[in-house]
């Protein structure tokens, strides 16, 4: 399968750009007075245990943790997520890729820990802490 195949997803969201798109803009939901919009695409490697990188709206990883998932901080430096310019942050989520790629395919391997074969340490929870 693809997640035991790569070291993490890259997420290519539905939303990535703010929009003032009144039919689109009243069906998006509020978190913490910004728009997000989540689908499937960000779930599965979630689901999967899979280490990802989001390209997606501002605070879209913001988001994840207030509903309590775990996002993957420890390999890429997340502060695209609260950059507003969306040029600016896809920029930063195309160097956070960059500098990955960079690393040894040991630490790579290590770091995210993707594999069948990674132990209990390595793994993150796949539902939130917070049900409600």
């Amino acid at each position: 399968a693809w997640y035991n195949d790569t070291y993490f997803s890259i997420v290519a969201e539905t939303w990535f750009m703010k929009t003032d798109f009144p039919v689109i803009k009243n069906k998006l939901p509020l978190y913490n007075n910004k728009q997000v919009f989540l689908t499937e695409k960000t779930f599965k490697p979630i689901m999967y245990r899979h280490p990802f990188i989001i390209c997606g709206q501002a605070g879209v990883l913001q988001h994840l943790r207030f509903l309590g998932f775990e996002t993957y901080e420890n390999l890429f430096d997340e502060g695209y997520d609260l950059e507003e310019n969306d040029n600016t942050r896809i920029s930063k989520i195309c160097r956070e890729i960059k500098l990955f790629l960079n690393w040894s395919s040991s630490l790579k391997y290590f770091a995210s820990c993707s594999r069948s074969q990674r132990d209990s340490s390595c793994r993150l929870r796949v539902y939130p802490k917070r049900i409600k």
